[in-house]
């Protein structure tokens, strides 16, 4: 009988402690992978996030819960999110009471050149192109165009 007394109360401290609450992992460090954070474009990024142990509580971005974006990273402690709905401009991303601003660009650019030059003139359907095709008329107020493959062939020389 003290052999069965012994052992129940060492199991249910087991028990207790399994369920014990595990302290939060405190944020390293947040930051882009697929770009540098200030020259983000199209409205998502990657980012990764790396703790001390565990997991992570709560991400927001711009305030919003961002949580569920993030995944457990190939190496440990890191945690893996493709961010989206990025905002035109400065979007910060907060984890652990650690924050990343992405600044977020139009694909159209400009992020690194400056405003557009002006006057600005649109010539996609006048510029010829080597198959003697043009890109046609602008999608849009910014001079945009469709995306065109075109495959040239040289000819080969021959000795002579």
């Amino acid at each position: 009988m003290k052999f069965v007394s012994k052992i129940v109360p060492a199991a249910l401290t087991i028990g207790l402690a399994a369920w014990a609450p595990v302290a939060p992992s405190a944020v390293l460090d947040i930051t882009t992978l697929s770009n540098r954070p200030n020259l983000i474009s199209g409205g998502d990024a990657l980012v990764q996030i790396t703790t001390d142990s565990g997991g992570i509580e709560a991400v927001t971005l711009n305030g919003a819960d961002a949580t569920a974006m993030f995944r457990p990273g190939t190496t440990a402690n890191t945690w893996l999110g493709l961010v989206t709905g990025l905002n035109i401009g400065a979007n910060t991303l907060v984890a652990g009471g650690k924050s990343l601003v992405i600044t977020n660009y139009s694909l159209k650019g400009p992020i690194i050149s400056g405003p557009y030059v002006q006057p600005f003139i649109c010539t996609t359907e006048t510029f010829m192109l080597p198959d003697g095709t043009t890109l046609g008329p602008p999608t849009d107020a910014d001079c945009s165009a469709p995306t065109k493959i075109t495959y040239l062939y040289m000819p080969r020389e021959t000795k002579k």
